[in-house]
């Protein structure tokens, strides 16, 4: 297993007070998107929390976690709103330090949970407090507007799109072929575009500076805000919708198969390109997708041509499960169909074949002058394909087959909250 070392792990620990349980709780809540297996143990946030090697996948998911506390400090350092919940955030003693609570004695501050101060006291710590708390909300707002300047000044400089392409009439993202037409838009973090020329020179000369998180204990900035540099001219692209507010389109996608029999139409097959119909919606800073018809199509035959896939493809790619049992009630559905095929079969034979010889048809024009009768394929319905089920085999499958497809049901991509639906 690769190892890493996270070096934020001063400025982490730092932030939170020394309080591994804080980074616990997001990890547990987190886990998922951050790519990790599950919840980390607590030995192993305290192993990286203390510079020491842990998984190379843990240590960018602490990565994420610090960019979230640089984005928006204040969501994880802000303290509670009573004071009798002071001890939940730091020790006694932390506060009695931070809030220079000197003109109680220590003695009487370490009893507050059994002994409550009296009013002058209490009102002494809440003025204190309250000043605190201005003060380090203060701190975080302004922390929180000059990383989005300097986050803007990195979109400027690298700024993301989105790229949709027409072929064959049909939009396509992610779809590399030989386009009839090409729309680029910048989708994303909006940059310093519309912003004043103040706020670009601003942005520069935050950009120089390293801009540690804020000091909870004394509340304030721990860097000095520099004074904006001298910018006279600055163009960025818009963030707007350059398809229109929704589209339909096509994703490519190339989709993993499992080891199937010989026989099947994917025999030998580790993957199959796959075509999604879906739907974008402009979001406010990019186009996200519905998933309309996953599967819609798949290319495959000896001229490697799109096609319509089959029911069967479809609960196959659904599933990763190619069905070979079917239960009673499933053959039941489809047996006035089969019963009518199956007739016209015997019809045909029997027009052509007397039993002129002890192997001839059985339903020939000796022994049925007057035609095959239905009730003959109707028993060779029961006796050959109801007779041959295996009720208990097909019920196992068909719920496994329908536990995978809800869970896949479940991983679409819905239309965003807010849209309309088309």
């Amino acid at each position: 297993m690769e190892k890493a070392v996270f070096a934020h792990a001063d400025a982490v620990r730092r932030f939170t007070l020394g309080q591994n349980k804080r980074v616990e709780l997001w990890i547990a809540n987190n886990w998922e998107r951050l790519g990790l297996q599950g919840p980390m143990h607590p030995t192993t946030i305290s192993h990286a929390l203390n510079g020491r090697p842990v998984s190379a996948d843990f240590v960018r998911a602490l990565n994420d976690l610090y960019s979230e506390m640089r984005d928006d400090p204040w969501t994880w350092c802000e303290p509670p709103n009573r004071l009798e919940l002071l001890d939940q955030y730091a020790p006694l003693m932390w506060w009695y330090e931070t809030l220079g609570l000197h003109e109680i004695p220590e003695s009487m501050w370490r009893r507050l949970k059994t002994h409550p101060l009296d009013p002058d006291r209490q009102q002494l710590v809440k003025r204190l407090y309250d000043d605190w708390y201005r003060r380090l909300r203060a701190a975080c707002d302004q922390f929180k507007a000059d990383r989005e300047l300097v986050r803007a000044l990195e979109a400027d400089d690298d700024p993301e799109y989105q790229v949709f392409r027409k072929v064959d009439g049909e939009w396509w993202v992610g779809y590399d072929a030989q386009a009839e037409e090409t729309r680029r838009g910048r989708v994303g973090n909006p940059g310093l575009h519309g912003r004043s020329l103040k706020d670009v020179g601003m942005a520069m000369a935050l950009d120089e500076e390293s801009m540690p998180l804020p000091d909870i204990e004394r509340a304030c900035l721990t860097y000095s805000r520099p004074v904006p540099l001298h910018v006279e001219t600055w163009e960025s692209e818009p963030v707007e919708p350059f398809m229109g507010d929704a589209f339909e389109g096509f994703e490519f996608k190339r989709h993993a198969l499992p080891q199937l029999e010989y026989g099947d139409p994917y025999h030998g097959q580790d993957a199959v390109e796959t075509k999604w119909r879906v739907r974008f919606y402009w979001t406010g800073d990019r186009y996200e997708a519905e998933d309309v018809e996953p599967f819609a199509q798949v290319r495959m035959g000896p001229k490697d041509q799109w096609v319509e896939a089959s029911p069967s493809d479809r609960v196959l790619l659904m599933t990763g499960m190619r069905r070979k049992f079917e239960t009673v009630e499933e053959l039941d559905a489809r047996k006035d169909a089969w019963v009518e095929e199956t007739w016209a079969g015997l019809k045909e034979t029997w027009a052509e074949n007397i039993r002129s010889t002890p192997w001839g048809s059985p339903w020939n024009q000796e022994d049925y002058p007057d035609g095959v009768p239905r009730q003959a394929a109707v028993a060779l319905f029961e006796e050959r394909v109801l007779g041959s089920v295996d009720q208990v085999a097909a019920t196992s499958e068909l719920r496994e087959v329908e536990r995978r497809r809800r869970k896949f049901m479940r991983s679409l991509r819905r239309a965003p909250k807010g849209t309309v639906h088309a």
